[in-house]
């Protein structure tokens, strides 16, 4: 197909190119703006794709999201251990009790049951959540349960 005027249409393959440029940065967690920098992909062309192709909108949403479904698998688990192990009839840490507690408290999900919502409109800085998040991932491996 043929575009008379304007900018060519632009083919499948070519979307999948620009998707696989971006995929990486989106995964870390960097907004579509600063992916869009990082993979020196015209930003513009970007959002242009993501009005007109709902297939390739869903496909920037779920790379966007991976970073929160990792973390979120990631605090599964460790909850899951820690309640294996008061089972078992093992005692908690006084920072594994912490982190329950911070858990139960903060998490979206257990709001109704035991705490408020996060307001999530509050600016907070990824460098220090990334590195917040590695610091609990190490101390987990290093100590798996």
């Amino acid at each position: 197909m043929h575009n008379a005027v304007g900018r060519p249409l632009t083919s499948s393959s070519s979307k999948e190119l620009l998707f696989q440029k971006l995929e990486p940065y989106l995964n870390s967690g960097l907004s579509l703006r600063k992916a869009c920098r990082e993979a020196k992909v015209n930003r513009a062309w970007i959002y242009t794709l993501i009005q007109r192709d709902d297939n390739f909108a869903d496909q920037i949403v779920r790379a966007k999201e991976f970073l929160g479904a990792y973390f979120n698998h990631f605090v599964f688990r460790v909850v899951s251990g820690y309640c294996y192990r008061i089972l078992d009839g093992k005692r908690l840490e006084p920072e594994e009790l912490d982190f329950l507690k911070w858990f139960a408290l903060h998490a979206n999900t257990m709001s109704e049951e035991f705490g408020r919502r996060i307001n999530t409109d509050i600016a907070l800085d990824p460098e220090m959540e990334f590195r917040r998040f590695r610091q609990i991932q190490a101390r987990n491996e290093r100590n798996p349960n």
